[in-house]
Order: structure tokens, then sequence, then C-alpha cells
């Protein structure tokens, strides 16, 4: 709300510049018009008691004279009449009188000449009254006697008066003219009188306020002239005026005022000292110019870290004597930070300056540059400056020390690639070349042998597994995948993994999941599965017999974000207090006996607990010694959308039947591959499934044989990675720079089984990526995913022997899932696709294609004409 303004009377330029006068004046004015106010009320109230006073004497004088005429008017006794009015003109101030007939004729006429009464009749006679307005009135002023005044009488006052003998009946008219000079004197003496008071009392007015307000305002004087000394007096006192409380206070405000000044003063001082001293012992250069640029002040440490002295500097442009703007180039004085900082009004740093000595070296400073400002205008600028020789190079080694620790980090992951592709290529040829053995006739003690083998080497390929992830993990370099997923699929994989690993151990697995779980999330699906495999491989490895159970619960739940508790809890062995606090540690597990006896790298723990902690979770374990373990994670997860169908994870490696490997027989693949083994075991996979192959032993054959072959030669190139004289990047590369073969299918086969290897090899351009080793299970569903079919599915026969009871099955699942707009159809329709492509091959391909683009309705109409075929 806004304050109303005040009222603000106009500058008189006549008033007086004395507050003694100021205060004089209007009093004096003031008593005076009071006067005067009162002196024209009583002279005009006495003017009219005067007029009165005539009226009266007139209207008397008439009404004697028609009294004392009315028996001569009768007898016309004129002589009478004229005696009578001679002897009343000798006592009234009357001018004439005159006695007049019933007719109107004059029969007495007196008046005075020379001031004495003399008969007249040689003037003619008035007209008579014909109202009652007309008996009494003033004659014009003829003089112009007084004229000038509001209050004076114009003219002679004219009086009738009726003659008649008591009965009614009228004998004539007096008439008598009154002189109005005395009244009009009275009047004048009256305001002469009030005039001359009236000056008297302004005088006396102005002399006694002049001696009331002497004092009080030579008081004001000395308060003025001590508030003027205050500028330069601070700290003195002055006695007050207790005479007047006002004033009284102002001497005490003055006072008090001085004393604060002195206070501050004596703040401000010992301020500027401080502020002198602290500058003196500050470990950084300081300085202060005016607003051209010239030095005022300079500090000790600017003296030594420039060379010149304060007394060199100051009144000098110090800018243009020690600065350059960049170290390597020239002083630009619009770039300076102080410059800068002067023209926008604001505190700049800079650390791109370097500063020139007195003996022409240079050295780089770190800059504040803050403006003096008052009242809105810039007055100078002060300026902090720092020799950053130190940090520079400091900065310069930790430079240096990164790109050192870069490279050990490129150094590393090299030697784990080369690590990876060193082990993993024996590797590859070994669980092949086993896989072969294992296909061919042999007795039991040789076929046990080659399991034993293919064991040993997945047991080694997961320790590999192992150490590359444990290196991502460290390099920062693992990241949490976001997609949505079935807890049904994951549960199932979990059972699968339970029935591969506890193989002859009398353990039962059971899986408890709160109802409150949703049975679709949003999460990293596999690495969730991953720890997961972890504490169950863990528990069958350390639990003898009795019971595993894997426990699935809520914790918290809230704005579709759930945090979910999975544990797995066995019967085993159990830990001790010290082997507790030692988990989850990298290259550590519960003691050396149990390394030995259990064996492991010790790094699935600490694998788990990094994965955790990228979910926003996690781990812990809860064990007492002889009595089992529980080991737990938590992870925070999405709660996916009910109108949506959960990503079904497929099988890393789904099943082909013969019948699909079929429709790819004769197809032509180049193998690119460098090692002899595994050219063996790749050529001897291809050709059982009847496909042609041609073997190139490293990047630069196969790029010439592609070039020379006829297009569309080969359905599918099986590239290595590392090879001698040019690399599957190189060759890839090329390959793709030519139009004819930049559609042609090629698969990166490659010993480095990491992202950044997967990376570079769709950058390269290549299609998909086949991490070794090797198997069947990996390489013949990538093979009919590329490779288009070459002949024909074999048909089965067109009278399928159909078991009912299974289709029936088969076909109400199918309905639910399909209805329900469930992904998990796919997977239900490959399991039984022998089954379902017997009965109706038009329709089953109908339905997949369907589902492939996840067309849930006409899915389910393709579904309802297969089932209905039968």
């Amino acid at each position: 709300m806004t304050r109303p303004s005040r009222l603000r009377l106009p500058h008189l330029p006549l008033l007086p510049h004395h507050l003694q006068w100021r205060l004089s004046l209007p009093i004096a004015l003031v008593v005076c018009l009071a006067f005067f106010a009162y002196g024209l009320y009583a002279a005009r109230e006495q003017s009219k008691l005067a007029e009165a006073l005539l009226r009266s004497q007139g209207e008397g004088l008439a009404k004697s004279i028609a009294i004392a005429s009315i028996d001569a008017l009768l007898t016309r006794d004129i002589e009478t009449i004229e005696q009578l009015l001679l002897r009343e003109m000798q006592n009234q101030r009357a001018l004439t009188i005159q006695v007049f007939d019933g007719q109107g004729n004059l029969v007495g006429d007196v008046d005075r000449v020379n001031g004495e009464p003399t008969s007249h009749y040689a003037r003619p006679a008035p007209p008579l009254p014909t109202s009652l307005h007309e008996l009494i009135f003033y004659t014009p002023d003829t003089h112009g006697i007084h004229a000038w005044h509001p209050h004076t009488v114009r003219g002679d006052l004219i009086v009738w008066e009726p003659i008649d003998n008591g009965i009614g009946v009228s004998l004539g008219w007096v008439r008598a003219t009154l002189d109005t000079g005395p009244v009009n004197q009275t009047h004048d003496l009256i305001w002469r009188n009030n005039l001359f008071l009236l000056l008297l009392v302004l005088l006396t007015a102005l002399l006694a306020v002049y001696l009331f307000v002497r004092r009080p305002l030579k008081e004001l004087d000395r308060a003025r002239i001590f508030a003027r000394t205050l500028s330069h007096s601070w700290g003195m006192q002055t006695p007050g005026y207790p005479e007047i409380i006002e004033i009284n206070q102002l001497f005490e405000a003055l006072n008090l005022v001085s004393s604060s000044l002195a206070q501050q003063e004596k703040a401000l001082r010992e301020g500027r000292h401080f502020l002198a001293e602290l500058a003196e012992t500050l470990g950084e250069g300081v300085y202060a110019t005016d607003r051209e640029g010239r030095c005022t002040f300079m500090n000790r440490e600017a003296e030594r870290l420039i060379g010149w002295s304060r007394q060199e500097m100051v009144g000098q442009p110090i800018c243009s004597w020690l600065h350059t703007r960049h170290p390597e180039g020239q002083f630009a004085e619009h770039s300076c930070p102080r410059t800068m900082a002067m023209s926008q009004k604001q505190l700049l740093r800079d650390d791109d300056t370097a500063y020139f000595r007195k003996d022409g070296s240079r050295f780089p400073v770190a800059i504040i540059a803050n403006p003096l400002l008052e009242n809105g205008e810039v007055k100078g600028a002060v300026v902090v400056f720092q020799d950053i020789s130190n940090r520079k190079q400091a900065e310069a080694t930790l430079r240096s020390a990164r790109d050192a620790a870069e490279a050990s980090s490129r150094a590393k992951s090299d030697f784990l690639a080369n690590m990876s592709h060193e082990i993993r290529t024996p590797m590859n040829a070994i669980i092949g070349m086993a896989h072969l053995a294992l296909g061919t006739q042999l007795n039991p003690r040789q076929q046990d042998y080659l399991k034993k083998i293919q064991t040993s080497a997945q047991h080694l390929l997961s320790i590999i597994n192992d150490v590359l992830d444990f290196s991502k993990l460290e390099a920062g370099k693992s990241v949490v995948e976001r997609m949505e997923f079935e807890l049904a699929t994951l549960l199932e994989e979990i059972a699968s993994l339970y029935s591969d690993k506890s193989a002859g151990k009398p353990i039962t697995f059971s899986i408890h999941v709160d109802p409150d779980v949703p049975p679709r999330l949003v999460g990293d699906y596999l690495k969730i599965k991953q720890i997961i495999f972890n504490y169950v491989a863990n528990a069958i490895k350390f639990t003898e017999q009795g019971e595993i159970d894997l426990l699935i619960s809520v914790i918290a739940h809230e704005r579709g974000e759930i945090q979910l508790k999975f544990a797995v809890r066995d019967t085993g062995i159990g830990l001790t207090e010290q082997q507790r606090k030692q988990l989850f540690q990298s290259f550590h597990q519960a003691d050396s006996s149990t390394s030995r006896r259990y064996g492991g790298t010790g790094l699935g723990l600490a694998i788990s607990k990094r994965l955790a902690e990228l979910m926003a979770g996690m781990v812990g374990v809860e064990s007492r010694y002889g009595a089992g373990s529980t080991f737990w994670f938590t992870a925070r997860l999405e709660t996916a959308s009910t109108k949506t169908a959960a990503l079904v994870v497929e099988s890393p490696h789904p099943e082909v039947s013969e019948a699909q490997l079929a429709t790819i027989a004769g197809a032509h693949i180049l193998l690119v591959e460098d090692n002899p083994l595994n050219q063996e075991m790749m050529r001897i996979f291809l050709e059982q499934i009847g496909c042609r192959v041609d073997l190139a032993e490293n990047g630069k054959v196969a790029v010439n044989t592609l070039l020379e072959a006829p297009v569309g030669s080969y359905a599918l190139v099986l590239m290595d990675m590392q090879m001698p004289v040019m690399d599957g990047i190189d060759a890839c590369i090329l390959i793709r720079q030519r139009s004819e073969l930049a559609d042609l299918p090629i698969v990166a086969m490659t010993a480095n089984a990491i992202d950044e290897e997967r990376q570079r090899c769709l950058i390269a351009g290549m299609n998909d990526f086949l991490p070794k080793p090797i198997t069947p299970d990996t390489l013949y569903p990538l093979l009919l995913h590329w490779i288009p079919p070459t002949v024909p599915e074999r048909v089965p026969p067109t009278t399928p022997q159909v078991d009912r009871e299974q289709l029936a099955r088969v076909g109400e699942e199918l309905t639910q899932l399909i209805s329900n707009s469930e992904l998990k159809a796919i997977h239900m329709l490959e399991l039984h696709a022998e089954l379902l492509r017997a009965i109706a091959p038009e329709h089953y391909q109908e339905l997949k294609a369907a589902l492939d683009d996840i067309d849930f309705d006409t899915a389910l109409s393709a579904l309802g004409k297969l089932l209905h075929s039968v």
C-alpha cells in the first residue's frame, strides 16, 4: 500500500530566510488580523448606533413639530408655524424644516444658512410621500465626502411626519432634513483609532515574539554551529537547553551523533588499519587502481611478486607495466580482467593470465578483479593476484598422470582382451572337439573322459567370464539395462540351473514368492539373473544335502517403483563371524581350506555386490556355522503396465530341429579363421548340416575371395576378429565399401566376449556377434537367423498321427496366452512347433508370422483355423 504524499506548500521567494522573522511575522499578523476584525466589527456597530441615533432624533423632531403645528394649521397661523420652526432649528442639528398643509402647500420653511436658522420660501415644494418607505430616506451625496468608505452615510437624512387631528384626518406634513456629517466624522474617528491600535498591537506582538523566541533561536543557532563542527570534530559535546524540551532533545541527539561519529571514525580507522595490515600479510598480491587504471595501493606481496616497489608503481598505469592477457599473447587493455570488471560492474575471476616482473620474466597468475562502486559509479578497482606456477606445474603433472592412467587402463583392457582371446581360442577347440568326439562311437570310459574334459572346460570358461565381468565393473563400463520381463520366466531359468548343477545331490529346491510381488517387472533382467545364479550355484556347491529355497519379497512400493529382496537360503556348511566379514571382497573366499575343497575364483560374490549396487540395492548374508546360510540382495525396479505384455526372455541357445536345419542345407559359407583346429572344428559343424564351406586364413584372403567370386556366391561370412596380415575389423570395412557386398551377412567370431568388442564389430558393419567357444547350440540358431532357406522344409506325412489330448492342452494354453496378449505365447509356439506344423503348415506359418509381428488378433484367428483343421 502506497503512503499518501505530504502536502507541500508553494515556495514563496518573498518570505524571510531567518527563523526569527518566520516565527514573528505570522504571529504578529494573526494578532493584527484578530484586532482588525474586532475593530471593523466595533466601528460598524458604532456607525450603526450613530446612524440610528440620528434617525431617532429626526423622527422625534418631526413628530414634535407635527404635534405643535396642529392648532396653527387649523387656524392657518403661518407666523406661529414659522416661529415654531425657528425655535426648533436652534436646538436641533436639522438643516431644513418644512411644514405643508393637507393640499401640499408649503406653509412653513426654515433652513440653516451660515449656521443660523433662516426662513426661506423661494424653494419649490418637494412632492409629498406616497408610500411608507418614502417617509425616511437619505438624499444623494453631492459632495463625495467619505464616499470611499463602505460604512459612510450618503447625503442628508430626510424625515417626513404626517400631521393629523387625532381622529384620522390629515392636516399636513412635516419634512425635516438632518445633517449626517457628524455621524460620518464619528465613524472616521473610530476607524483612525482602530488603525492606530492595530499598528500598536503589531509592534507589540513583534516585540513580544522577538523577546520570547530570541533565546531559543540563539540556542538553535548554537546547535547549527555545533552541527557544522561535527564534520571534523567528532566526539565533541555541547550543553543542552533544558528550558525547552525540543531544543534540549535536539542537543542530546547532536551529542549522540557526535559520539556515534567518533566511534564510527575510530572503527573505520581501526578497520582501515586492519585491512591495511591484512593486505600486507596476505599471501596474494593486492593492488588498487583509480578509474583510469593508475595504481593507488599495493601490498608487500605484490611488490615481492612483480619486483617493483609501491613507490615506483603508485600513480602509474599498472596494467601496461606488468600485464599480458595470455602467456603467449600480447597485452590488450579491453581484455584485461580489471577493465572488464569495471565495465561490467561485477567481480571477475581469471586463471589464464600472466604478469611480467621487473626483470622481464613472466609468470602465470590467477586474478580476482572487483570494481569499486560509489552510488552506482565506478571509482576504481581492486585486484588480487596469485602466482600459480606451482599449480600449473601440478596440473601438467596430473595430466601426465591421467594420460598414464588412461594408457594403463587401455593396456589393461588390451591385456584382458588378449588374455580372453588367447584362452578362448584353445578353449574353443577343446570344447568343440570334445563335442565332436562325443558324437562318435566311444566306449563308456572314453565317453566319461570326454564329458569330464568338457565339464572342466566349461568350468574354466566360467572362471574367465568372472574375471571379465569383474574387470568391466572395476572400469565402470557396466550399465543398467531397462527391459520388461515376466518374473515367471526368470524363475523357470533358475529352476533349470538348479537341475543342471544339483545332479546327484539329495537337495530339494523350492521357490517362494510373496503374493504382492508383481508378475511383470521392468529392470535389468540379466543382472538379476546373474546374481541369483551366483547365489544358487554357491548354495548347491556348499550344500551336500537338505534344502535350498529362493525367497522373493517386497520391501517398499511407491509411485511405480518397487524394491524387491531376493534371498537364497540353504542348509549347507554355514559361515563363522570372521568368514562373514570377509565375504563380498574381490578374489576372496571364506578361508583357504574352503578354497582348496570347493574351488572358485572368489569373484562371484564381489560381482554380485557390484551388480546390486548398480541397481540401487545392497547385498548381505545371514549365517550360522554348520546350520546353513541365507545370501540376499535388494534391487530397485519398476512395475510393468498391466495393459502390455511382458517381454519373454528367450533362451540364449534355443533348440533347433533337424527339419529347420534342412532348410539351409547347401548354403555356401565363407569361414575366415587362422587357427587350424578351429578351422577344422567349424568346418565339421557346418558340413554336418549340409553347408558348403570355403576357408580363408586371414582377412585379406577373405576380401580377395569375395571380390573374385560372382555376386551372391556366399550366403554368409563367419569372420574371426584377431588374425595375422589383416584382422576381421579391417576386412569387414573393405567388404562394406563394395556396394554389391553391402547386404552380405557377416558374423563376427571372437574370443573377446566383452561389450566393447561387440560395439567395434557392429560399427565396422558386421551383422551379428558370436563369442567363442562356439558350439552347435550357439552356431545353428544364428545360421538359421541369417541364411535364407535354400530348400523347402520337409513336410511331414499328410495324415499325421496327432495326440489329440496334447493338442487340446496346447491349444487351450496358447489361446489363453494370446487372448491375454502375452509374448510367452511365442516361446510356447516354438516348444510345440513340430506338433502344430504337422497339423496345418500354412496355418502354423500364419500363426508364427502374426506372433512375430505381435499381432495377437490375427494370431488368435490363425490358431482357431489350425485347431479346426483337425
